[in-house]
């Protein structure tokens, strides 16, 4: 694999998608002004943060899928082989794809918001407080990237546009009322029902599991559910970051067998 030529195409792509990551930049932007200049009466700002930042992750995941999607458009339509015609192979057409599409929104995301909180709020980034969330950001917004990949790289576009879409919604959603089952129904069955579901969605986006974990942690009242029982918030990230990692790992090997 040249790294030269992945990191031309990636910059070729990142261009022609420059709009789309100058329009994100410029919500997500008005998104943390607003938060920060309207704080939550008598909310910690780290908590309050979080529901900025989670606006805020939900449309870079959109953004996300939506350009990894047009790789399908580029197969069925035969662009594609314009990039393989001039010595791109498939394996660098994907990594710099992937590049393109999950890394460049991910570093645009996580630069943002450490210089936005180093300015606003500099002894909560100094002590860690605000960066814990970015561990399991990133891994979340890989998990929609390979997904989509995955559909992309087949050439479906309708169905890796709408998983696109429609997850960075409904896994956090989801596992909300999972995780809330499992903590507050006491019937058995039920139980283990929103259990199994809370562990299979906390794969899919860790993020919104380490908040409910937290959140859960830090509630006074009696819970019928048993915490500990549930995975760590950093073994599910990791766990969640070897998901993915095998999902493109596949995408990588059938579309070196994929018939273009």
């Amino acid at each position: 694999m040249d790294l030269r030529k992945v990191f031309e195409h990636t910059t070729y792509a990142v261009n022609r998608r420059l709009l789309a990551y100058t329009i994100t930049i410029i919500v997500m932007s008005i998104i943390t002004s607003l938060m920060l200049l309207f704080p939550g009466y008598g909310t910690p700002i780290d908590v309050w943060i979080s529901g900025q930042l989670t606006i805020v992750s939900i449309i870079f995941k959109i953004l996300i899928a939506l350009q990894i999607s047009r790789i399908a458009r580029e197969i069925t339509s035969g662009e594609i082989q314009l990039y393989l015609a001039h010595t791109l192979t498939r394996s660098e057409y994907v990594l710099s794809m992937l590049l393109a599409s999950w890394f460049t929104p991910t570093l645009i995301l996580v630069s943002s918001y450490i210089v936005t909180f180093t300015i606003a709020a500099p002894n909560l980034v100094i002590s860690g407080e605000l960066l814990k969330p970015l561990i399991h950001l990133v891994p979340d917004l890989l998990f929609i990237a390979s997904i989509t990949l995955f559909f992309a790289s087949r050439g479906r576009e309708g169905i890796a546009t709408t998983i696109g879409a429609a997850l960075p919604i409904l896994l956090p959603l989801s596992l909300s009322i999972a995780f809330s089952g499992y903590m507050n129904t006491s019937h058995p069955v039920y139980t283990q029902i929103f259990y199994v579901f809370t562990i299979v969605l906390g794969l899919m986006t860790p993020y919104t599991y380490n908040l409910l974990y937290v959140n859960y942690q830090n509630i006074s009242y009696p819970l019928q559910g048993n915490l500990s029982k549930l995975a760590n918030p950093t073994l599910n990230t990791l766990a969640s970051l070897a998901l993915s990692i095998a999902i493109i790992t596949l995408t990588f090997v059938l579309f070196k067998k994929k018939d273009l």
